[in-house]
């Protein structure tokens, strides 16, 4: 896996949001910044607006607080981290997960940014 930029932050952007239930969510995310490993904990939920044109960057709008834990990874199999640019079905848990909502061409998407628990970046992994 390739190694998360700088600061350790780790992104997922949140492509449909296919069931939420008793405090957790099951997503489709695609990993913009990783790789994300299970238990990283989201900390940011960011609305990515939809682009004035093709190739301008889309605009954000204001950071929401949450607190969101990442408890399964499944790509083809159950996996234990995600690298960038991939994309797979999760499982997050905690406060928050009520606001998670699908990508639409009118609404744009939303990233959730956060960080690996301490214990992966112990193991030398972001």
């Amino acid at each position: 896996m390739t190694e998360t930029p700088g600061d350790g932050t780790v992104e997922l952007q949140i492509e449909e949001v296919v069931e939420v239930a008793a405090g957790q969510a099951v997503v489709t995310v695609r990993c913009l910044r990783g790789p994300v490993f299970l238990e990283a904990g989201f900390t940011r939920l960011i609305p990515q607006l939809p682009r004035a044109e093709r190739h301008s960057p889309p605009p954000t709008g204001p950071a929401t607080a949450i607190d969101l834990k990442l408890t399964k990874i499944v790509r083809y199999r159950e996996l234990r981290g995600l690298d960038a640019v991939h994309t797979a079905l999760v499982t997050l848990r905690g406060p928050g997960v009520e606001q998670l909502r699908s990508a639409t061409r009118d609404f744009g998407c939303q990233i959730v940014q956060g960080t690996n628990t301490a214990r992966e970046r112990r193991k030398g992994n972001p």
